[in-house]
């Protein structure tokens, strides 16, 4: 009895022990904090609910419009002055971004703001649409330009971009593949690589010309049914994984700042509230670290799902692993009610308050908040010689010659030549789908350049519309005009079907027959593709065809 006494007297001994080196470890890994942890810690002590909630609210500027929803001047004011906002997007001038900083360190904890915008493939310089850079297979070049994307929004004080788009897409109807690079997952992950390389640089966000990336569209955005944007997504796994999944998967290696959750189901259940595809797969599984915010309004949208108003749909999103809503609105106005009503707790709230005030403390704004909000860099940076070259450079390696019967290129510039089309003369229809930049009539139009190699050679040039962009002219005016009527007060819309079509036709025939080449520029305008801008029919439109 002595013997097995001793032997219970010997393991209790040994686990105290054991217990007590386990204890001090811990303690001493307690004492251990970083300094950043230290800060965080210190600030959220001081912050109330309500304040907390507010770092969770992402608000566009009131001249940007990007969703259904438009904010009001006055009531974004409110809400930035009431320290009910965690960041900005829209914005690309520095002083106006300065103000609202400004505005932001007058609240009682002084907590800045970052600011975000979608940089797709240029800011004011413009370079070739992603999937023309995909054209390349030079991960590389996509490097390089993401780089110098990341020196000018960067320079305008945009330190987060709504970019890479890394969605594969399979249906050439979804309005949205031009963002992308296409629909291989190899080709798509190496292409994710390069671009979270290039704009993040060594990833210290303190560094000027380094910009957070946010990954989009998580996930499956590509694959809805029809290629009909916003529609549903319906897979299996094994397909998921293998055929589409791959490029957030390499954007998240390669250290990817952020994610955006996408507007469609995946497994019935929309992206925004599937705590399957943002907790489990991009968290747990592939050890994300950073935060997650919703697309335009996606909160608000999923009341149409008929999952629940704004109030559950806001609680099931923060659960699922969402940290901010970008202009629903919804976190500002029920997580309060949520955490009342026990639906949300206060550890979801904070897990996420942390996770934004973590970004701005590696972005070195509590140490500087204007440190990105420099005029005078925007000046040097913006626009300028060493931007447009690169522009150029990365043009001509994503071109692509897909056919040349009867070896006609290149043409002689001692011809004479006739550049016929919609688009002959358009310098703005030059820059693509989702351009940010206000130099586009500063382009050259493919009429334009033919012109001047031909007047230095002593060949002639002429050129002419030749036809309407399509034969329904209510749709043509909504593509031609854009949204510009929500953003200039009396905007007067610019008139289509001007001139007869037969007269145009006419005087296309006559200059095509006094031409030895005709350069045919036709096909779709900048606002035939792009977001919200799927088709059932990708043929050239009908009044190109007569």
């Amino acid at each position: 009895m002595r013997k097995y006494r001793s032997a219970i007297v010997r393991t209790i001994c040994c686990s105290a022990l054991t217990m007590m080196f386990v204890t001090a470890v811990y303690a001493e890994k307690k004492v251990q904090k970083t300094k950043e942890d230290i800060f965080l810690d210190n600030l959220m002590k001081k912050m109330t609910i309500d304040e907390k909630i507010g770092q969770l609210n992402l608000l566009s500027s009131w001249g940007f419009l990007s969703s259904p929803t438009k904010n009001g001047k006055s009531e974004i004011m409110d809400m930035v002055e009431n320290g009910e906002v965690g960041a900005l997007y829209g914005y690309k001038n520095v002083s106006s971004m300065r103000h609202m900083q400004n505005i932001a360190l007058s609240t009682k904890n002084k907590i800045p703001y970052f600011f975000g915008l979608d940089v797709i493939h240029c800011l004011e310089t413009s370079y070739p649409t992603p999937l023309a850079m995909s054209c390349s297979w030079n991960p590389n070049l996509v490097e390089q330009y993401a780089r110098h994307a990341a020196l000018e929004a960067n320079s305008l004080g945009v330190n987060w971009v709504f970019s890479p788009m890394v969605d594969i897409a399979h249906d050439a109807r979804w309005g949205r593949v031009v963002e992308g690079a296409g629909e291989d997952p190899y080709l798509g992950g190496m292409m994710a690589r390069a671009y979270v390389k290039g704009y993040q640089g060594d990833g210290d966000f303190s560094k000027v010309g380094n910009v957070m990336t946010c990954i989009k569209h998580y996930a499956l955005y590509g694959a809805v049914e029809a290629g009909r944007d916003y529609n549903s997504v319906i897979m299996d796994r094994q397909t998921m994984f293998n055929n589409y999944m791959r490029p957030y998967y390499e954007a998240c290696k390669a250290g990817a700042a952020s994610y955006m959750t996408s507007f469609n189901e995946v497994e019935g259940i929309p992206a925004t509230v599937n705590s399957y595809l943002i907790n489990n797969v991009l968290r747990k599984q592939w050890g994300f670290k950073g935060f997650v915010v919703t697309d335009a309004t996606a909160i608000k949208e999923l009341t149409v799902h008929g999952i629940g108003n704004l109030q559950t749909t806001s609680a099931r999103a923060l659960k699922a692993g969402v940290d901010m809503d970008m202009n629903s609105l919804g976190f500002l106005k029920t997580l309060r009610k949520s955490l009342a009503e026990g639906k949300v707790k206060q550890a979801d709230i904070d897990q996420a308050c942390r996770r934004i005030l973590k970004v701005k403390y590696d972005c070195g704004l509590f140490e500087d908040p204007f440190r990105f909000l420099n005029s005078k860099r925007a000046r040097a940076n913006v626009y300028n010689t060493e931007m447009k070259a690169q522009s150029k450079k990365t043009a001509d390696e994503c071109s692509v010659l897909l056919k040349n019967d009867g070896n006609l290129l290149p043409i002689s510039p001692e011809k004479k030549i006739a550049v016929i089309g919609p688009f002959a003369d358009n310098p703005i229809q030059m820059q693509g789908s989702w351009s940010m930049s206000s130099h586009g009539k500063e382009s050259i139009s493919i009429y334009q350049g033919i012109k001047e190699a031909t007047d230095k050679a002593g060949g002639s040039t002429t050129t002419c519309t030749g036809s309407w962009l399509m034969c329904d002219s209510t749709t043509e005016s909504a593509l031609v005009n854009g949204l510009l009527g929500f953003f200039v007060k009396d905007y007067k819309p610019k008139p289509v079907h001007s001139q007869p079509l037969q007269l145009m036709i006419d005087e296309a025939v006559t200059q095509a027959k006094a031409a030895d080449v005709v350069v045919a520029c036709v096909g779709e305008s900048i606002d035939m593709n792009g977001e919200g801008a799927s088709r059932s029919d990708i043929t050239i439109p009908d009044a190109q065809k007569i």
